[in-house]
Order: C-alpha cells, then structure tokens, then sequence
C-alpha cells in the first residue's frame, strides 16, 4: 500500500512538471512504462510457471544471491566511474582547487609531523 501511495503521488507530482525538449507535454513518458509493464507481466508469468516448476528453491536463492552481487559490484565500478567523472570535471572547472587541496594535505601532514 505504501508503495502504490507513493507511485501515485510521484505521479501526480510529475504532471506539474513540463518536458525539456517538448514544453507543451508533461515529463511523464508513458511508452517506457507501457514497454515495463508488459515485460514485467511476460516475465513473472513465465518465471512462475517454469523457473519455479524446474529449479529446487536452493538453486533459485542461489542464481538471486549471485545476481545481487553481480549487480552490487557493477554498481561499484559505474559509482566509482561517475565519482571520477565529476572530479574531473570539478578540477577542469576550477583548476585552483587542486592547488588547495594540496596545500591542505601537505599542511595535514606538517602539523601532524609536529605532534
């Protein structure tokens, strides 16, 4: 219940918003959920009737714990990735920075050298 009450005032939250590239629309896309929804019904009718009939539930809760930690991992690399980026972009805004990110480091340093 609280996931549906959510999902429909994020709904009615979105219609307030217009589209960037379209301003008389509102920024909902309606094909993209109309391509999940159909996926998401094929998908839990065929998992249902055939992955849960042929797998033992061991085999399933193992190929979902290898999934999660798939996913886990490439969410790890393409965080880290993104983390770069925008470091990247950061410096090349605001070349000073890098300076005085050094300068702090070094200072870090000698005051800790001192104690």
């Amino acid at each position: 219940m609280v996931i549906l009450m959510g999902a429909v005032g994020r709904y009615i939250y979105c219609l307030k918003i217009m589209n960037p590239d379209k301003p008389t629309t509102v920024a909902i896309d309606y094909s993209i959920a109309t391509i999940m929804i159909a996926t998401s019904l094929a998908g839990s009718q065929i998992g249902s009737e055939l992955f849960l009939r042929v797998f033992p539930p061991l085999i399933i809760q193992i190929c979902l714990e290898a999934l999660l930690v798939f996913l886990a991992i490439n969410s790890f690399f393409k965080a880290r990735e993104i983390s770069k980026a925008e470091d990247q972009k950061r410096l090349t805004q605001n070349p000073e920075l890098k300076l005085n990110e050094t300068l702090q480091v070094s200072d870090n340093l000698d005051s800790s050298a001192h104690s």
